[in-house]
């Protein structure tokens, strides 16, 4: 009995290794995709039905798909039980695995050739994004430095104007300002009953500007002056 089961046990093992192993599993598909008329006829294909159908018996109509009565038939039995499954399977086993692995090798060198595009876009774009922003920094700071220096401008021009009008305190015309405060704000610049001296001086002076005939205007100096002026009057 013990042989009995150790000959069952081995025929088994046998028989799973032959199933698992990627040959023969490859080649038991390959034979039924090729043969797919057997087990077709054998499990879907009712034994009267055919009788009725094509008057023979289901068995004999299995061995008739491969006739042997002549060459023809012969090569052709043996290439659908034999050498074409044979063929399919050499086939998937080691030439598919070749073609896969080239296929997989072209996806992984486009995936890393779009990531690496992709990334040299990103960079691009960065560094582009990098320039404008220096730009705009670089406009930010010019016109920093031309407020400062325009203010710087305008506090020495203060500062010379502040000397002048110290200068312009010494001189006999300091008490005639009132006179040009007047004939601006009050008589709309006409300068009727003005001493043409008086006038040149507050002009040569650019305290004062022509604007039109007989008619005088007040300068960014002379509001300085005036100002002055009145907070000292």
């Amino acid at each position: 009995m013990n042989s009995i089961e150790e000959i069952k046990e081995s025929c088994k093992n046998n028989l799973n290794e032959k199933i698992s192993s990627p040959f023969y599993g490859t080649f038991i598909v390959s034979w039924l995709l090729w043969n797919w008329k057997i087990w077709y006829v054998t499990f879907f294909i009712d034994s009267d039905l055919l009788v009725n159908d094509k008057h023979i018996l289901k068995i004999d109509y299995i061995i008739n798909i491969y006739n042997v009565d002549n060459f023809l038939n012969i090569f052709y039995s043996v290439g659908h039980i034999l050498i074409l499954p044979l063929l399919s399977s050499l086939l998937i086993v080691y030439l598919m695995p070749i073609i896969t692995c080239r296929f997989y090798k072209k996806s992984l060198e486009t995936d890393n050739a779009n990531r690496l595009l992709k990334a040299r876009n990103d960079e691009e774009f960065i560094n582009a994004q990098g320039a404008k922003l220096e730009a705009q920094k670089g406009l930010i700071k010019k016109e920093q430095q031309i407020e400062v220096e325009k203010k710087k401008l305008e506090k020495s021009q203060e500062e010379v104007w502040s000397e002048e009008y110290k200068e312009f305190k010494s001189t006999k015309y300091q008490n005639d300002f009132s006179k040009i405060r007047e004939c601006i704000y009050e008589n709309g610049g006409y300068t009727s009953g003005l001493p043409s001296v008086l006038i040149a001086y507050f002009n040569v002076n650019d305290l004062v500007e022509s604007i039109a005939s007989n008619r005088i205007g007040i300068t960014e100096k002379g509001k300085y002056f005036l100002k002055k002026y009145m907070e000292e009057d």
